[in-house]
């Protein structure tokens, strides 16, 4: 949310079967002068161009802050994809990280244990759909969310006002604790909640859960030239190579750059990491291990990249199988590095969420050696070419 600006409270439900809750809701929330986002309402933001779906969607995505997910009798209309709207809605909070108050109406929660003895059961004079059941079975099956039951609108911003100020208590702590350092630090203004959390609180093990969280996050954010690789997206100057020597050149230069960047990648994390952490019972380097993560992901980045290059080049035929099998050269260490950020994000996490579980001294692996390039191929396709154009150079 932008600074001094209200917050902007969503408010996700059927509007047919609870359009008396919404415009108390509405009420409600405007008299606590925040922002309230309804859809059936003209203040709603609409864009034309867009379905109802999306823009519900990007009314969360763009603007929610607070977001209210209100469970009645109706499952309500359906996507596409066999979701209903206010599922989609969710799923959208859910993913933006919104905080999230789900309130389910009562009837629907006593009744839900019938329905779990008996799915196949017709229900039609409780709810519209049997999908509704599962959609607030899965509601209250995820350990993430806390669901409240209510009778009348009167019950939900009796709730509300309570965990509202709740939240305002938590905002309260969560800014005194940040000192100017952090606050005002470029650095850590630019990683996420999560991490900064884990640097306010400093949880058991929070150099590892730092390393592993902004580890993951800098690897994520390389989804779209990820995704240029995948469809062999390549834009700008292309390289021309016209004959063997070119090719040789060209690819001996870029082969140098992914071996020295395999090389600093496997000592950056292997030398640097420790370091970072610091000394047994000693705090670790914020800073340090926020540059390591950094840096290691920017390697994974340079590899992606140097495989993009080979889209950009321009040769004859003869040497096409050649440059493919050099642009592949970086496939397996673009493939652990993934692999790694992912495994150690799980296992951090699960192994001090639960370190009570753990023997004293289980020790945490986090070195990595990369694949070096595997030649072979590369090498005997390179003979084969000399062969053909009848060359020893």
């Amino acid at each position: 949310m932008p600074t001094g600006l209200k917050p902007a409270i969503f408010v996700s439900s059927t509007c047919y079967d609870l359009g008396q809750v919404r415009t108390d809701l509405k009420q409600f929330i405007e008299s606590l002068g925040h922002d309230p986002i309804l859809s059936d309402f003209n203040s709603f933001p609409v864009n034309p161009l867009h379905d109802i779906v999306k823009n519900c969607r990007e009314a969360i995505k763009n603007r929610a802050d607070i977001f209210i997910l209100i469970v009645g009798g109706r499952y309500g209309a359906v996507a596409d994809n066999g979701k209903s709207i206010t599922n989609l809605e969710y799923i959208e909070a859910k993913a933006k990280g919104t905080p999230i108050y789900i309130f389910v109406a009562k009837n629907i929660i006593n009744i839900l244990p019938v329905w779990q003895k008996n799915k196949e059961g017709n229900f039609t004079d409780v709810v519209d759909s049997n999908k509704l059941f599962e959609f607030v079975e899965s509601l209250r099956d995820t350990k993430d969310n806390w669901v409240f039951s209510f009778e009348s609108a009167q019950d939900i911003c009796l709730t509300l006002k309570q965990q509202l100020a709740y939240l305002f208590m938590d905002c309260l702590d969560l800014r005194s604790r940040m000192t100017p350092g952090i606050a005002d630090d470029k650095e850590l203004s630019e990683i996420s909640p999560k991490s900064l959390q884990i640097i306010i609180d400093r949880p058991k093990g929070w150099e590892y859960r730092l390393f592993a969280e902004t580890l993951k996050d800098h690897i994520d954010n390389c989804d779209n030239i990820k995704r240029d690789l995948l469809y062999g997206v390549s834009y700008g100057k292309r390289t021309a190579l016209k004959n063997h020597i070119d090719v040789a050149n060209w690819v001996s230069l870029h082969f140098s750059h992914i071996t020295n960047t395999i090389s600093s990648s496997t000592k950056l994390l292997n030398e640097g990491l420790p370091i970072a952490f610091g000394e047994p019972g000693k705090p670790g380097d914020v800073k340090h291990i926020l540059y390591i993560a950094k840096r290691f992901a920017e390697g994974y980045k340079k590899l992606i990249e140097w495989r993009l290059e080979f889209l950009a080049v321009n040769t004859d035929d003869v040497f096409k199988r050649l440059l493919d099998l050099s642009s592949r050269m970086a496939t397996n260490a673009i493939k652990e590095i993934e692999d790694y950020a992912n495994k150690i994000h799980t296992e951090i996490n699960h192994v001090f969420d639960n370190i009570d579980k753990y023997e004293k001294g289980t020790e945490i692996k986090l070195a990595l050696i990369l694949s070096e390039p595997d030649t072979k191929e590369f090498s005997e396709e390179l003979e084969r070419i000399k062969r053909t154009l009848g060359t020893n150079s």
